[in-house]
């Protein structure tokens, strides 16, 4: 069986917002996309700062490091190399709903060819807002995965996007009791949860795969002898219903200075972390055999 590579990806999130000034232009090419190197490489990125939606809190340095990871794409000294023409890129006020959905559509969905040997596995995070639920379930090339059970090559995977509460109030939040009744019943229908996937954006608690510093009420890093001390932040959830189906690899994201690979029981828990401000894509290659997982290995580039 071929290797399957699972990647951490940030969504900027979107939303109409105050726009600022920006060192990257926005800009969302169509047209049929550029072949590099005999590959055609395709990203759509969004970064909105400032939300004007009054129940959303903004997120601080969102529009930098989208544009951070905008030149990282693009860049071809040091960089991904993807040509310009290929990536659309949407900043604050560009980036509202309607927008989106259009641009996101035109500039990726509607570029992207259908390959026999790929599969490409989508669902929104704890950041995402419900109208990029709309624009991936439209796709005809990406499976939109959150709340079903989906097949990976024989394989049967649940995914789930919510995470438990957090400090930002983000869309997609629930408490640990509504989260463990959710999982558990996208789990129920497994036919055979010893060789399945849990696809769960929010990491098991304390696991190693969900160290975080920890905040004040402000937002402020809670100091400890001078230094910000770190906690685990997962989900009880989530290690609870691992340890109870025992699947054969569980996925995560959600915290992403928190970059790992963990046993619990017999299943096999990575965390790919994400890296990419610093100009570093991480993810995690995993191979996959009938009866469960054969390797994995982080990677960055």
């Amino acid at each position: 069986m071929k290797p399957v590579l699972w990647a951490s990806c940030l969504t900027f999130t979107l939303l109409s917002c105050a726009a600022e000034e920006s060192q990257v232009p926005p800009t969302c090419p169509a047209g049929p996309a550029t072949e590099t190197d005999g590959l055609r490489r395709l990203a759509f990125v969004v970064g909105v700062s400032e939300y004007q939606a009054p129940n959303v809190n903004d997120l601080r340095g969102a529009r930098g490091d989208a544009e951070r990871f905008y030149d990282l794409l693009t860049r071809a000294d040091g960089g991904y190399g993807f040509s310009k023409k290929n990536v659309c890129l949407l900043l604050d006020g560009e980036a509202t709903t309607e927008r989106f959905k259009k641009l996101f559509r035109e500039s990726l969905t509607a570029r992207v060819e259908n390959e026999a040997d790929v599969a490409v596995f989508v669902m929104p995070g704890n950041d995402d807002p419900w109208s990029i639920d709309e624009v991936l379930q439209g796709s005809d090339t990406v499976i939109a995965c959150d709340g079903r059970v989906v097949d990976v090559r024989g394989h049967e995977m649940i995914s789930c996007g919510y995470s438990n509460r957090t400090p930002w109030d983000s869309p997609r939040e629930l408490d640990e009791d509504m989260l463990y009744v959710k999982i558990r019943a996208l789990a129920e229908q497994l036919e055979s949860p010893r060789t399945a996937i849990f696809n769960l954006h929010v990491p098991p608690y304390d696991s190693g795969l969900d160290t975080a510093i920890e905040l004040d009420d402000e937002l402020r890093p809670v100091l400890t002898g001078g230094r910000p001390h770190e906690i685990p932040v997962g989900s009880t959830a989530v290690r609870q219903l691992i340890e109870e189906y025992q699947p054969a690899l569980a996925l995560h994201g959600h915290i992403h200075e928190s970059r790992g690979i963990t046993r619990i029981g017999t299943t096999v828990a990575i965390n790919p972390g994400s890296d990419y401000s610093g100009g570093r894509i991480d993810g995690c290659v995993v191979d996959l055999a009938d009866d469960g997982v054969k390797s994995f290995q982080l990677v960055s580039g």
